[in-house]
């Protein structure tokens, strides 16, 4: 490393003393690595750059040539080598794997981790924490849920660095779906997780760290009928406390709302408030997530999906627009605004995801999945009713839409729309309308050679403080041999 001592003489070819010519003398700074930037600190005057100073003082290292605003950025090693330029790694155009911020690695590939996904905040330090459903852990398929504490980059291991992991009972497969929202009003984002019996655990955060059976959870809710699995988990808050609320979307036989259960054993039923219920002929409930405030009445709102529906022919499918509340069993086609999909085979409400404003004005959206059409939909409380060829804007993709969510990847204001499709995470900038080709049209692509995209992306909200949004990524479950990604995080900005 080159000394620090200040060079304080102002000397210069054709300036200074004796050359005969004078110039506005301007501040130079001491270069101590090399990089081209410095620091505040050692400086002198001189006409002319001198060997070793520069003019600008913007590293935020200059004891380490490999950190400065202009150097290359490492994705994933959890430096910020850039000095807050653009975060670690920025996503847009094609990325793969190799360049997520945070690696989620699961020891054990054959528990499926990844195979569900929630976020919330299970610590008061502000920084979104990361819920992994694992439905094949241990020998006896008891399954798993972990915690994951945020803020840290690079390489997770799970099992080894979870806050919290819940076990389930032998043969239920816990993690079958998850989510987090404070149930109990403490202030921290609980677990609630279901299994493949369609028990719904919740877990309170405030309880404690470590290691918890399932069976000791601080309210667990048995199912009470055969037909209709759990598969599906959220939060929201649907009554005037300051409490979560858990809406529960079952495989085609409606949703149950629940108003922040308490602790203790009971039925879902009877911890229920409303059911949303569907049949047969017309089933839903697979796919729900909130809509935001759509009516200004300051509860929320739910977007519930049913890809079965047989409303413009076989499993064209519908999603709803229910604006409560709602209260006692209302059948679905009665609860809300209906959105059939455009044709038989297009599944539409396949996927779901909800206040989100992707068109930019000011107003919330829904976002629908159509897995059978390869289409995402964008509709509001003011789009009409019946046919999605009404929607304010349709995603076209090259493969089976699986997932949908949002976030403002690039920090300017407007969500950006995206959809895991044929084996490929896109990213669309919005605001959009109208049709949209999203593969000849995205903002970035992200695809996994290694291991495959599993079915569930999140978009969530700035992780690395830059500014824009991040997202949340599952992987193929029980991918590789001996240890294996379990999710990433991508981070957002203007680029990689």
């Amino acid at each position: 490393m080159r000394h620090r001592w200040l060079w304080t003489a102002a000397w210069a070819a054709g300036c200074g003393a004796g050359s005969g010519s004078v110039c506005a003398e301007p501040t130079w700074f001491a270069d101590f690595d090399g990089d081209g930037h410095a620091a505040e600190g050692a400086s002198t005057a001189s006409c002319v750059a001198l060997p070793g100073f520069v003019a600008d003082t913007d590293d935020c290292n200059d004891d380490d040539a490999t950190v400065s605003p202009t150097a290359e950025v490492v994705c994933g090693d959890g430096v910020d080598n850039v000095c807050g330029r653009v975060d670690d790694c920025g996503l847009s155009g094609a990325a793969t794997d190799a360049d997520a911020m945070t690696n989620f690695v699961a020891s054990l590939p054959s528990d499926e981790a990844g195979r569900a996904l929630a976020v919330g905040h299970a610590d008061a330090d502000g920084v979104p924490d990361v819920v992994i459903g694992a439905p094949e852990y241990s020998t006896d398929r008891a399954g798993a849920v972990y915690v994951m504490l945020g803020g840290t980059k690079g390489q997770r291991l799970i099992q080894e660095e979870a806050s919290r992991i819940v076990i389930g009972p032998g043969g239920t497969r816990l993690g079958h779906a998850v989510a987090m929202g404070d149930v109990d009003g403490d202030g921290l984002d609980d677990v609630i997780a279901a299994d493949a019996l369609s028990t719904v655990y919740v877990v309170w955060a405030g309880s404690g760290g470590g290691s918890v059976a399932a069976l000791n959870a601080d309210t667990i809710l048995a199912p009470t009928w055969d037909d209709a699995p759990v598969v599906a988990l959220v939060t929201a808050h649907l009554d005037d406390d300051a409490r979560a609320d858990v809406v529960v979307g079952t495989d085609g036989g409606g949703v149950l709302l629940l108003s922040a259960p308490d602790a203790g054993a009971r039925t879902i039923t009877d911890a229920a408030y409303a059911w949303l219920t569907a049949d047969g002929a017309q089933p839903g409930g697979s796919a729900v997530a909130t809509a935001g405030d759509l009516d200004g009445d300051g509860l929320e709102d739910l977007i519930v999906g049913a890809p079965a529906a047989d409303l413009l022919g076989t499993n064209s499918g519908a999603a709803y627009l229910v604006v409560g509340p709602v209260s006692g069993d209302v059948p679905l086609v009665d609860a809300g605004t209906r959105y059939f999909g455009e044709e038989a085979g297009f599944e539409a409400g396949s996927s779901v995801a909800g206040d989100l404003d992707v068109t930019g004005d000011g107003l919330a959206d829904a976002l629908i999945g159509a897995a059978g059409g390869d289409r995402l939909y964008v509709v509001d409380v003011d789009t009409k009713p019946g046919s999605l060829v009404n929607a304010r804007a349709r995603l076209q993709f090259d493969g089976t839409v699986l997932s949908v969510s949002g976030t403002d990847i690039d920090g300017d204001g407007v969500v950006d729309p995206m959809a895991i499709a044929g084996e490929r995470l896109y990213v669309v900038h919005g605001p959009v309308s109208g049709t949209v080709n999203a593969v000849n049209e995205p903002w970035a692509t992200v695809t996994v050679p290694t291991v495959g995209i599993g079915q569930v992306a999140v978009g969530l909200d700035d992780v690395d403080d830059d500014g824009s949004g991040d997202v949340l990524l599952a992987a193929f479950p029980g991918s590789g041999d001996v240890s294996s990604s379990a999710a990433w995080i991508f981070g957002g900005g203007a680029g990689r």
